[in-house]
């Protein structure tokens, strides 16, 4: 491969992270915790865990 080919493929690379981290971010996590506070919780996964205790 010749230098041009080499930074061609460096800048896709960069700018292929830079537009998924940006998706990622403002779109992926915001549509999870939509989903996650629109559902209702589910009552056997709440009674299941036991309750915290805190150490004084």
């Amino acid at each position: 491969m010749n230098k041009s080919t080499v930074k061609c493929l460096k800048e896709w690379s960069t700018r292929t992270r830079k537009k998924t981290k940006f998706i990622n971010h403002y779109c992926f996590i915001p549509l999870v915790i939509i989903i996650v506070l629109n559902s209702e919780p589910n009552q056997r996964y709440l009674n299941s865990s036991p309750p915290s205790k805190l150490k004084s």
